[in-house]
């Protein structure tokens, strides 16, 4: 009798007793075609929503980058005013 499973192992379709036999022994139970068609359904799933996570993780990075980049502008004009005004301190003090 022709029984729709798959091995675990082998992955191949077989007849239900030997699947049972050679599981048994390797201590995995038998997958029936159904259960794979679910697995499939599931893991077309999980692929869409990873997908999703993985484009807004990169719009993410994205904004992230932009704003170092405007943070580092920002950085770089205090640095400048920041010895400019040094200059001005140390031209008072030597004038002194």
């Amino acid at each position: 009798m022709q029984t729709n499973v798959i091995c675990v192992l082998c992955l191949c379709a077989c007849c239900i007793l030997f699947c049972k036999f050679y599981c048994f022994i390797s201590w995995y139970p038998p997958v029936y075609l159904t259960q794979v068609e679910d697995l499939k359904a599931k893991l077309a799933v999980q692929e869409v929503e990873l997908w999703q996570r993985n484009t807004d993780i990169e719009a993410l990075l994205a904004k992230i980058g932009q704003q170092t980049d405007k943070l580092n502008q920002e950085r770089a004009v205090a640095d400048a005013e920041e010895r400019k005004a040094r200059l001005y301190v140390y031209a008072a003090v030597k004038q002194m």
